[in-house]
């Protein structure tokens, strides 16, 4: 489904360019003969046709309203990658990772901020870098195998021997907040594969600070935190 979105919106967007340069093109072909595409003579001003001037100029201002429309390319923004100096030994030593799963808003390419009235916003104008749910779970697994020196992989497992213990992470809320804190709410799962060990559930309600004059870059930065916060949290109360 993410796939065709993106899919449909490029294709929206190239078509409303092709519509507006054609529209341009039609408005140069006036000003030639449509027999030679040769400049048609002169006339003098008085004589000028002014229904063939104003639907000149019309389509000379609908084609640059369309192209107004149609935007430009929008800016992307990489999560910068959180690299922990902590050092977590836990109860495993290959542990699998699920896609995580998100609410529908940060599953979504847009950047989503909360407004002073709790409104959701967001612009196709400014985008995640790459798929949301794949950056959360791939930044998870690594912070994971820092923190931990064990083997962690998302799934699916590409190893051999099956994982120790699967995390399965499920975010209720993910957003930069209007008073400056981005948040990170929801609940995380261990299941491990022997029944030797207890089995785990907990929430989680992480927060961490950012300056909103940094625009979405600190936005990005807060974000990428605040997922190393939620991976170090699992390795030191849910893989122990």
């Amino acid at each position: 489904m993410k796939q065709f979105y993106r899919i449909t919106q490029s294709f929206l967007t190239s078509l409303c360019r092709r519509a507006a340069l054609r529209t341009i093109t039609a408005a140069r072909v006036m000003r030639l003969s449509p027999i030679t595409q040769r400049p048609l003579k002169t006339r003098p001003s008085s004589h000028t046709n002014p229904r063939v001037l104003l639907r000149r100029m019309g389509l000379t201002a609908i084609a640059t309203v369309m192209l107004a429309a149609c935007g430009a390319d929008p800016l992307r923004y990489a999560t910068p990658p959180a690299a922990t100096q902590t050092r977590q030994p836990i109860a495993y030593s290959r542990v699998g990772v699920r896609e995580v799963s998100l609410p529908t808003y940060a599953a979504l390419e847009e950047i989503t901020v909360v407004q002073a009235d709790g409104a959701l916003s967001s612009t196709p104008d400014s985008l995640w870098a790459d798929d949301p749910s794949r950056e959360v779970t791939l930044s998870i697994t690594r912070t994971l195998s820092q923190a931990t020196g064990a083997t962690v992989a998302a799934e699916p497992w590409p190893f051999r021997d099956v994982p120790d213990a699967t995390v399965d992470v499920r975010i209720e809320r993910m957003l930069a907040e209007a008073d400056g804190r981005f948040r990170l709410t929801g609940q995380y799962y261990v299941a491990p594969e022997g029944f030797d060990l207890p089995e785990r559930s907990r929430l989680f309600d992480l927060s961490v600070p950012f300056v909103a004059e940094g625009g979405y870059n600190a936005i990005a930065a807060a974000r990428a935190e605040a997922i190393t916060n939620l991976a170090l949290l699992i390795a030191r109360e849910g893989l122990n």
